[in-house]
């Protein structure tokens, strides 16, 4: 994930309350790839969405090997 991220960019991601419940095992994963969680609202509710940011800066290499996918605009 974070290799689709530009520095500072977002992640939205939604996630049922579902058994297993894997809505901790998901935070986990994003903080293991480096992105910072920003907000997460899902307990004791039967879904849950979580904000995580990228606060690394990109390596040159993965810079090079990444070409812009879209540009969101005004």
């Amino acid at each position: 994930m974070p290799s689709l991220l530009a520095p500072g960019g977002f992640v939205i991601w939604t996630r049922a309350n579902q058994e297993p419940d894997l809505r901790e095992r998901i935070r986990q994963s994003f903080v293991a790839a480096g992105l910072d969680e920003v907000s997460f609202d899902g307990h004791p509710e039967p879904f849950g969405v979580g904000v995580s940011r990228r606060i690394e800066p990109r390596p040159a290499v993965e810079a090079t090997l990444r070409p812009r996918l879209f540009t969101f605009v005004r």
